[in-house]
């Protein structure tokens, strides 16, 4: 048989495209895995619930039957499932589950859902949150390339054509430019003897920028989290817009918690184990317009 040989790709935009890729991957992880707080589960039950969630957006819990000093009652283990039985409803009552190492305790029949497991969804759609994200991030990266580009004409150097008859005035020329000179003064037959060559692009950087952080804002809106930052000025913003944006964020954050929550909830039915989750809420900082008016009353540089 015939081997079969990869090679890696080099090309630099290639590399650099997958490097903004997965920073932006990763940097909304990083939200996603920072937003729930869950009681009565340890760091690594977190860890792995949320990270199954976000990757695959689906989870199966059942209970060890074998009890343990911390878990008199048996521990619940979590594990993705594959659907093998649906119902009327499109809704799956019989579940195999999926072993991810090679161990023992996870059954290898088939299992009934709300009986002997409990099925859990990231989101009403049943599809994960990376699916959702990346989406976006494909765009993030494709602005992030353009604006590359763009910055990399602004620096294309002047390109000044001479002749050899006219290197002795283009050094005098060189040597005025570097010194700041106000004036250059040249005879009217060497102004045709120069020919100068420019990018001509035009300064487009900061549109770029804008529209990466409404994409951003826009993952931000579907993740739940506050995207009001730093970057929006007040004068195009009024107390509705902002209660507007709030209300939208805040459902979209309620959309994950509320599955989480009934997810939960089932297995304290089913199970008997009680488990609670709430958003990690960072405190926030309430915007004071009387205050910021004072402050640049007191400020000279603000007129």
């Amino acid at each position: 048989m015939a081997k079969r040989v990869f090679k890696r790709n080099d090309d630099p935009a290639v590399i650099t495209r997958q490097s903004l890729r997965n920073y932006y991957t990763l940097k909304y992880f990083n939200l996603f895995m920072n937003a729930y707080k869950f009681t009565n589960l340890d760091y690594q039950q977190k860890d792995f619930l949320l990270r199954k969630m976000w990757s695959i957006g689906r989870l199966a819990c059942f209970r060890l039957a074998n009890p343990t000093e911390k878990h008199p009652q048996g521990e619940v283990v979590f594990c993705p499932f594959a659907t093998a039985e649906l119902n009327i409803y499109d809704y799956p009552v019989k579940v195999s589950l999926i072993k991810l190492k090679n161990v023992s305790f996870i059954p290898t029949s088939l299992q009934v859902v709300d009986k002997d497991v409990v099925i859990g969804f990231a989101q009403r759609n049943k599809h994960s949150v990376y699916e959702m994200v990346m989406t976006l991030v494909e765009k993030i990266v494709d602005v992030e390339m353009t604006l590359r580009t763009a910055l990399k004409s602004q620096k294309t150097p002047w390109l000044v054509a001479y002749t050899p008859e006219t290197e002795q005035q283009k050094n005098i020329i060189k040597n005025n430019l570097e010194s700041d000179e106000p004036y250059l003064f040249l005879e009217s037959d060497d102004v045709n003897q120069f020919k100068a060559l420019v990018s001509g692009a035009n300064y487009n950087c900061d549109k770029l920028y804008n529209l990466k952080q409404c994409y951003e804002n826009e993952i931000k809106e579907y993740l739940g989290i506050n995207n009001l930052g730093i970057n929006e000025k007040k004068e195009h913003l009024i107390g509705d817009e902002i209660n507007v944006n709030q209300e939208i964020v805040e459902s979209h954050g309620e959309c994950f918690l509320d599955c989480l929550k009934e997810f939960c909830e089932r297995i304290k039915e089913v199970l008997g184990y009680d488990i609670q989750v709430e958003l990690n809420k960072p405190d926030s900082i309430e915007y004071n317009e009387d205050i910021e008016e004072e402050e640049n009353q007191d400020d000279p540089s603000i007129q």
